[in-house]
């Protein structure tokens, strides 16, 4: 079989884009899927989703860069079609619970791969803080700021997984999750990310505040704050320190702030739909003779997409979040107060928290975290009134 290995055909065949397409070509001849999809266009959460991309397609042509604009949301669109794969597929909980499995999974590979790099040295030197910083090898994920909040928008999943198995006594399971957290945690300090900082310590905040046990648990939760804090040294110490700074220690947090300012200064030159979708960094060279990207969520949308995005993109996250709490109440008052798509539903909404407090320092429109929970709350509430609908039908 190694001659396969030379076929230049199989060489530079996309795998994983070959794959997506014959899972598409699946829900599209499976009439099961169709009807699951044409259910997510009765949940507010996706036709907001659907709306924004209309409105980011909407913006190409009177963007500053229509080519630009155009290749960007090709990419977006994949994420889209990736979605609706998710809405399509997912049919019932054991379903759900495999693909967070399957989440979790991939994110332990990715969190193994800039372990490896700490176990080589091999790290990337900052020059405007003076921190040497962890990436991973893989493509995506080598900014390491990425790395730190896609790390950190899967950890409510692996938390709340541990809550509830402690309910059904899964203690072999939690072990193991347990030292997944553990070296999450040590690679997100390793990447010197203070976007991924300040989601760490706001998930913490979350996660404890809405806790059975509150006040417990937002003791637990400080001492393991404040045991991170002495084991992580004084080079990350002093890196970290400069949140409270407010921009103006370096270079770096000061253009987060800048950024936002010039996002408006754009969306009020171009108030309906911005200046196209992944046209920021051009338009900011041309208007502000500043190069850079907007490195926060606020200033890249209302400057790409105008009032127009920025109000369906709220939307957006309210629906999302609408249909996690109409689950977790459909589930309590049903007696599913344990399952575990209550659970999953918590998950979501923390990582949907910390995609938004990502927001503060990271140009993260464009990326899976939003749209993943999104979807993944559409399946969770037509999962949860399937199940709800049929223990009436039974007990009828």
């Amino acid at each position: 079989m190694l001659f396969i290995g030379k076929i230049s055909l199989l060489e530079k065949m996309r795998h994983e884009a070959l794959t997506g397409l014959l899972l598409l070509l699946v829900i599209f001849l499976n009439n099961d899927a169709i009807n699951k999809i044409k259910l997510a266009f009765k949940n507010g959460a996706w036709k907001a989703y659907v709306l924004f991309g209309f409105v980011t397609f909407l913006s190409i042509p009177f963007s500053v860069w229509p080519g630009n604009a155009f290749h960007l949301f090709i990419d977006f669109f994949k994420l889209f079609l990736f979605c609706l794969m998710i809405v399509g597929c997912i049919r019932g909980e054991k379903e759900f619970n495999s693909f967070v499995v399957l989440f979790i999974i991939c994110m332990v590979y990715v969190t193994l791969g800039a372990f490896q790099n700490h176990l080589t040295g091999t790290y990337a030197f900052d020059y405007a803080t003076g921190t040497y910083r962890i990436e991973s090898p893989i493509k995506f994920y080598r900014n390491s700021n990425v790395l730190a909040v896609s790390i950190l928008q899967c950890l409510p999943f692996i938390y709340y997984r541990i809550i509830h198995n402690v309910i059904i006594k899964k203690k072999v399971e939690n072990a193991l999750l347990l030292i997944i957290m553990g070296l999450m945690m040590f690679i997100v300090v390793l990447t010197g990310s203070r976007g991924g900082f300040l989601v760490f310590a706001g998930l913490m905040v979350f996660i404890s505040y809405r806790s059975q046990y509150r006040k417990s648990a937002m003791l637990i939760m400080l001492i393991v704050a404040v045991g991170i804090w002495i084991l992580m040294g004084q080079e990350y110490q002093n890196r970290y320190s400069t949140i409270s700074e407010l921009g103006q220690s370096d270079k770096p947090a000061h253009d987060r702030i800048l950024g936002l300012q010039h996002g408006f200064e754009m969306l009020l030159s171009r108030p309906i739909i911005g200046v196209g979708i992944g046209c920021y960094q051009h338009a900011r060279w041309h208007m502000f003779n500043n190069p850079l990207w907007a490195h926060n969520l606020p200033g890249q949308l209302m400057g790409e997409l105008g009032v127009s995005g920025t109000i369906v993109f709220i939307i957006l996250l309210w629906q999302c979040y609408r249909n996690t709490i109409k689950a977790r109440i459909l589930l309590a008052d049903n007696g599913f107060r344990l399952s575990s798509l209550y659970s999953h539903a918590m998950a979501i909404e923390a990582s949907l928290f910390a995609q938004i407090i990502n927001g503060i320092g990271q140009h993260s429109l464009y990326l899976y975290g939003f749209y993943l929970m999104n979807a993944l709350s559409v399946a969770l509430l037509r999962i949860t009134e399937n199940k709800v609908e049929v223990q009436e039908s039974s007990e009828k």
